[in-house]
This record gives structure tokens, C-alpha cells and sequence, in this order.
């Protein structure tokens, strides 16, 4: 495999530990910093999925570096520990592992580390201000941005290992959105049947919870799919009535904490395929804090739910 070049214009991040097994074994491939190590005043918006990121290890005591990779982050959590510290836990994906002096030539680079650059200060550093800049507005707003923003419930989400409270969380989830016609299968009833379903203006979605990585619900997915050809009407006996599908446009969703992907097409009797995809809770909580910054009419939210794991 050819080695990656790395230039400082293409970095969002560095990140600086004496931290054992860190950067290429971390066990899950999962980290974190706490707020106190945090060289910038973090905004949600400077929290960048799959970010650019030069990992530098260096000696404790020390702080010599004797380790580099170049990688990506993405999947922040920021939450409150058990010992009550502000945290941000994050996913680590390395590319390649880098040359020392190639890492302090990029180092040199970025006014963002003091001096001596040979000898960094563990913390996690942004490279670039001005890449994030925003119109600076008095507010009297204590809370920093990243938390404000989140309902309590989405740490839940991110976090549950119970099959049930995730299927309750994602429902909220989607009624958080904005997706109001949506009826949720009662549990008793669930046995070989979907989580829920929902009609969107012209978007009818069977959508289905799971917390597996590896999930093999071919069978189901199939059930779902010819539900959705063959029926003109899905029943909910929570809200009383059914909900008309005919002439919708027809998904199947299998929502997960991995990445949003399309998994299939379904061909349908009436020559439109349904579509079968793999939707992360990740681009769903994007799409709610999109909406709750942006002006957000009704079509376009249809459209970018509807396009979800399409590219």
C-alpha cells in the first residue's frame, strides 16, 4: 500500500498522550480526552466526524515523541464519567503510521502547539481557528454548545447495551426529528415483526433497532419488503388507525450505531425497488441538531431522510 502524505492544510486535529497501548492498540479503538486537556475552547461545531488527525505518542515525564500515526476520529460522546469529570470519548481509525521527523516537520507547522514543538504537551489540539470561525455573539448561556444542544436521553442512546431502551430511544429519536406519523410496535407484539413504521409526506419507511455489528436479519428485511409491495395500508393499534402507503415511496431501515449504508434493493411488483438500508443513529442525531440550527421546511427534511445512505 502506498504511504499517505500528510500536510498540515488537510489536518482538523492533533492529539498529544503518554497514554499506554495509544495510538495503534487502543482496545476498541475507542478514547478519550477530558475536557481539562482540551487545548481550545470546543464548540459543537468544531466536533468534526471523521476528522483528519495527527496521534502523537510521547514519553511520559519527558514528553520526547517517540510515536506518530496519521488517522481519522469521529463518533464524539461527550459525557460525564463516573468520577465526574466532562469527558469527549471518540472512535480512533489509524491510516499509517509516520516517520518521527516527518511528524515534527508537520508540528513545526502549526502555531497551535507551543514551544518546544520536540516536545509537545499532551492534550488535544486544534490545528486551525480560522477554519471554524463564526460571527462571535454575547449570550448568557453557561452551558457549552455540545451539551446544550443534546437531550439527556441521547447519551442513553449512544451508550445502552439494553435492546429494548434502544428501541424506545431510537422511537424518540425519530418523533425528535419531526416525524410525527410513526407508530411503534408494541413489544408483546414484536415477535418476527418490525420496531415501527412511519409515513413522511411521500416516504413510508418499515424501520427495525438492533445493537449487533454484524446483524443477519435477511429473513426479516424480505418480511418487511413485501409488507410494503403487497399492502396498501400498515395497521397501528396505538394510534387507532392505519397508515395509507399506497403510491409511496417504500424503505426498509435497520437502524444501528454503525455506519449508514445501503444495504439492497427490493424489487417490487410494480416496477419501483424498495430500498433496503442500514441508517446509523449518528446521521439521525446530525439530522436533528441540522434542523434545530437551520430553517428546515417539511420537503426538504423528507428529501434528506429519503437520500440517507444513497451516496
Amino acid at each position: 500500500m502506498k504511504k499517505k502524505l500528510v500536510y498540515v492544510e488537510e489536518l482538523i486535529y492533533v492529539m498529544v498522550t503518554y497514554w499506554d497501548k495509544h495510538w495503534d492498540n487502543i482496545p476498541g479503538n475507542t478514547t478519550c480526552y477530558a475536557k481539562k486537556d482540551i487545548r481550545f475552547k470546543l464548540q459543537s461545531h468544531q466536533l468534526v466526524e471523521n476528522a483528519p488527525t495527527l496521534f502523537i505518542k510521547v514519553e511520559e515525564g519527558t514528553y520526547k515523541i517517540i510515536g506518530a500515526w496519521f488517522g481519522y476520529v469521529s463518533n464524539f460522546n461527550p459525557v460525564v464519567d463516573k468520577q465526574g469529570r466532562e469527558i469527549i470519548s471518540f472512535n480512533v481509525q489509524i491510516e499509517n503510521k509516520l516517520d518521527l521527523n516527518e511528524a515534527l516537520n508537520i508540528i513545526e507547522g502549526i502555531d497551535a502547539i507551543p514551544q518546544p514543538k520536540s516536545k509537545p504537551t499532551p492534550g488535544w489540539y486544534l490545528v486551525s481557528q480560522t477554519k471554524f470561525q463564526k460571527p462571535q455573539i454575547k449570550s448568557s448561556i453557561i452551558i457549552p454548545e455540545e451539551f446544550a444542544l443534546y437531550p439527556p436521553f441521547f447519551y442513553n442512546l449512544i451508550k445502552t447495551k439494553d435492546h429494548f431502551e434502544f428501541e424506545d430511544l431510537v422511537f424518540q429519536l425519530l418523533k425528535l426529528i419531526g416525524i410525527n406519523n410513526i407508530c411503534k410496535i408494541d413489544k408483546k407484539e414484536q415477535a418476527g415483526r418490525e420496531d415501527g413504521f412511519f409515513v413522511f409526506g411521500d416516504l413510508a419507511v418499515i424501520y427495525d433497532c438492533t445493537l449487533k455489528t454484524n446483524f443477519n436479519k435477511e429473513e426479516q428485511i424480505n418480511n418487511y419488503c413485501r409488507r410494503l409491495d403487497d399492502e396498501e395500508k400498515l395497521s397501528c393499534k396505538s394510534k387507532g388507525r392505519p397508515f395509507n402507503i399506497k403510491n409511496k415511496r417504500k424503505q426498509v431501515w435497520i437502524i444501528t450505531r454503525n455506519k449508514t449504508q445501503k444495504i439492497k434493493d427490493y424489487p417490487g411488483d410494480n416496477d419501483e425497488s424498495i430500498l433496503v438500508k442500514e441508517i446509523s443513529i449518528y446521521d439521525l442525531i446530525e439530522i436533528y441538531i441540522k434542523r434545530i440550527k437551520e430553517n428546515f421546511f417539511e420537503d426538504e427534511l423528507e428529501k434528506i431522510l429519503e437520500n440517507l445512505g444513497n451516496y
